[in-house]
């Protein structure tokens, strides 16, 4: 499990996404974490968040561009193919175990949760 924090980049946006049959909101956005490297570099990572389901829709007025933001879980790399040919990546976080807004109290999320 890590623990990211930085930035949101874009207000969230949530959509319905097809799972099993059933339509299910998805709450996305993107967090900018900035990263002290040796040598006095800095490196910034842009890492997607997916909340899934009613937390993801009830956190979503609140995840809005430039909002700090510290969040739990386990981080995924996904990759693909471009229209151009070349290999594309992210890292993503879906499904987190908790988000902390700054100057909010966290929330724990149970991952299993369908409701």
């Amino acid at each position: 499990m890590e623990n990211i924090t930085g930035n949101i980049v874009r207000d969230a946006v949530t959509s319905m996404r097809n799972v099993g049959g059933k339509q299910v909101p998805v709450t996305n956005f993107t967090v900018a974490e900035n990263k002290d490297l040796p040598g006095g570099r800095k490196l910034t990572r842009y890492i997607k968040v997916a909340v899934w389901r009613k937390w993801g829709e009830a956190l979503a007025p609140y995840l809005k561009e430039g909002k700090e933001v510290s969040i739990e879980g386990y981080l995924e790399s996904e990759g693909w193919v471009g229209q151009d040919g070349k290999a594309r990546s992210n890292l993503i976080i879906r499904t987190p175990h908790s988000i902390q807004l700054k100057g909010k109290k966290m929330v724990d999320v149970d991952p299993d949760e369908d409701s």
